[in-house]
């Protein structure tokens, strides 16, 4: 983060004017002149450069002209189904395709045979490729069906009949046409043997038409009769019942179906149900008239939290909603100022944490860092790059390319994580549409550190304190009403001379950057003014770890608790019981550096703008239409194209941004 050319540069041109005096003084002849030559690559030119090691004078000839690129062709033949080419190589790696040829097409002259219809079967045609894999069939020829001949079997007094059906061109065979057997003939021939009260009965059949004869119909014993002859006493609740049973067919009696006291019996009776507030009534009544009420709690209020974060300015509240009676209050109420606790000094307090921030630059020709060895070594979290605006006449910009490898690395480390997004922007226009982005880099993601805006790039420094600080504002405020605890990392020039000194340190969380060199005393006189308001120092950028070597990284302190305020008070991820107020929302993202707004969906109309707005406004959607877009725009209904190249309905990146 620190850049060093300016002072590499003003070193160069003072060893240079020295050594210019000295020439001045005693012209130098040059006697001995070192050459040294720079070889012509592909593109870049070679060059020879003549060095006197008395004065240093230095000149340059014999420019060299690029080689140009000298290719190596390997050709792909075509396919059946894909087309050849031909690509060619340079030694230096650079390479291009050229040579296309059309595809062969399938040979099916060469592999084909036919399969004739059978009974059950369809006929067809198979056709191969000779050159491939590929087939398929066609020609397709109905079954021909069976041809059926029929056998007829006569039903019997015992047997059914039935027909047998045989095909004359395979062996297929089904049996059919059933009918009943001729059932045997048991008329005028048949005893009955009737039951008694103890004694089952039954009836003999005997056929007329053959030998057979069968015993059926048996039927229970009738049992003895009881009918107006039984006496039944019923239990009470504290008294056993039973029956006495009299047979009217014999002599029989006994007494039998004793029941036990049934206790009492109470069955429920809902006098007034439980509410949210309210208690209820429940009555538990007995047959024999005992009865006793008891009362049931109140469920007490199922509430749906609606939360409108704290910003800067504005008062963060939580809308609380129950479903079940449709009560409803707003409560939680909270300035974000109240949960920035203070009492953190660069010098002089305690340590908290232990931290590094990296980027895509630590990875310095390595393909992963060791998370788990930096935290052995003592380290506590990361602040890593979520990314950068995207600039104007750059591609680059937008996530940082390692930032998703590098957060779930350093969380598979159990180390805590923050992020830090580098920005460009020179507008609050544009810096509203980089806290968009970052929204869409940190979604679905938790973090223990604080969402830090990095405010040092020299384009921004011919902007006013004002515009400076009102665009933090701006970042800070799409950011915390998102959910997310922020803070502005920012070193002692740029605190105290290019933004209001006083805002940053009464509303942001500072991130303060500042490297030994200066005396001691001005560091104390530093964190004593400011120390109040620091929340972590960037004190080195010479970090090195052993099982990392080469490569420096920067140190931190963290002077504040960061997990334990930003779990408790559900940020940056959170608290998943919670929905934010534009959750569920469908929003519109003006990605053209400029749009009007307008009273009506007339396009073509001067007369209907009623304003107009820049790179990165959002706006809630309330109708969408391949032609428009209707939003709400300062309180009233208004209109934006609806067209791809000017809005976005996600979060935009730089493949939908117009450049």
């Amino acid at each position: 983060m620190k850049k060093y050319s300016v002072y590499l540069f003003i070193l160069l041109l003072l060893v240079l004017c020295l050594s210019a005096s000295a020439c001045n003084d005693a012209p130098c002849k040059h006697p001995n002149i070192n050459s040294a030559t720079l070889e012509a690559t592909c593109l870049a030119a070679g060059k020879t450069t003549y060095t006197c090691p008395d004065c240093q004078f230095t000149y340059v000839d014999k420019i060299i002209e690029p080689k140009g690129h000298t290719y190596k062709a390997a050709v792909t033949p075509p396919t059946c189904e894909n087309g050849g080419y031909t690509t060619y190589t340079c030694d230096c790696g650079h390479s291009y395709v050229s040579d296309y040829t059309k595809a062969l097409g399938h040979d099916y002259t060469k592999e084909f045979y036919t399969i004739p219809p059978t009974c059950m079967d369809q006929g067809y045609t198979f056709y191969a490729c000779s050159d491939c894999e590929s087939s398929y069939t066609t020609n397709y020829v109905k079954p021909t069906g069976h041809t059926l001949s029929a056998t007829v079997t006569d039903a019997t007094c015992s047997s059914e009949g039935y027909t047998t059906y045989k095909c004359d061109n395979c062996a297929y065979t089904f049996v059919s046409d059933y009918t009943k057997p001729l059932a045997h003939d048991y008329t005028d021939n048949i005893i009955v043997t009737a039951p008694t009260c103890t004694e089952q009965g039954y009836t003999t059949y005997k056929c007329n038409a053959c030998e057979h004869e069968y015993i059926s119909s048996f039927t229970p014993p009738a049992g003895h009769d009881y009918t107006d002859s039984t006496v039944t006493v019923h239990p009470t609740c504290t008294e056993q019942g039973y029956t006495t049973y009299n047979c009217n067919n014999c002599e029989h009696s006994y007494a039998s179906d004793f029941t036990q006291p049934t206790d009492h019996v109470y069955v429920e009776q809902t006098v007034s149900a439980p509410t949210c507030t309210e208690v209820g009534v429940t009555k538990y009544a007995c047959s024999c008239g005992e009865e006793y009420t008891i009362t049931v709690e109140a469920t007490g209020h199922d509430f749906t939290r609606t939360v409108t974060m704290p910003t800067l300015s504005d008062m963060g509240f939580t809308d609380f909603y129950c479903e079940i009676c449709k009560y409803s209050y707003t409560g939680d109420l909270r300035f974000y100022n109240d949960i920035l606790p203070n009492g953190a000094y660069a010098l002089g307090s305690e340590v908290k944490a232990i931290g590094i921030d990296i980027s895509e630059h630590n990875y310095n020709g390595i393909d992963a860092i060791d998370f788990a060895a930096i935290k052995a070594s003592g380290v506590d979290y990361v602040i890593i790059k979520a990314g950068s605006s995207y600039r104007e006449g750059y591609t680059l910009g937008g996530i940082d390319p390692r930032f998703e490898q590098s957060y779930a690395d350093a969380k598979a480390a159990g180390l805590d994580v923050g992020v830090y997004f580098y920005t460009y922007a020179t507008t609050v226009e544009d810096i509203v549409y980089d806290a968009h982005l970052l929204l869409s880099i940190l979604d679905g993601k938790q973090f223990e550190y604080p969402i830090y805006l990095d405010l040092e790039d020299d384009s921004l420094l011919a902007l006013d304190s004002a515009t400076l600080t009102q665009m933090c504002v701006e970042f800070f405020t799409v950011l915390q009403r998102a959910g997310y605890y922020t803070g502005l990392y920012v070193n002692n020039e740029w605190l105290t001379q290019k933004i209001q000194t006083d805002v940053a340190l009464s509303k942001f969380e500072i991130w303060y950057a500042r490297y030994p060199g200066a005396s001691d005393s001005e560091i104390i006189w530093n964190t004593e003014l400011y120390g109040a308001h620091l929340g972590m120092w960037q004190y080195s950028d010479k970090g090195e770890f052993e099982a990392i070597p080469d490569i420096p990284f920067d140190l931190n302190y963290a002077y504040k608790d960061y997990p334990a305020i930003i779990t408790a008070g559900g940020f940056n991820g959170y608290d998943a019981d919670v929905s934010f107020v534009d959750d569920g929302k469908d929003f519109v993202y003006v990605i053209a550096n400029a749009m009007n707004i307008r009273s009506t969906p007339d396009f073509d109309s001067e007369e209907n703008i009623i304003g107009i707005v820049y790179k990165g406004a959002r706006f809630e959607v309330l109708e969408k239409t391949d032609d428009y877009t209707m939003i709400l725009y300062n309180g009233l209904i208004a209109y934006i194209s609806a067209n791809p190249l000017y809005v976005s309905f996600e979060i935009p990146t730089f493949s939908n941004v117009t450049q």
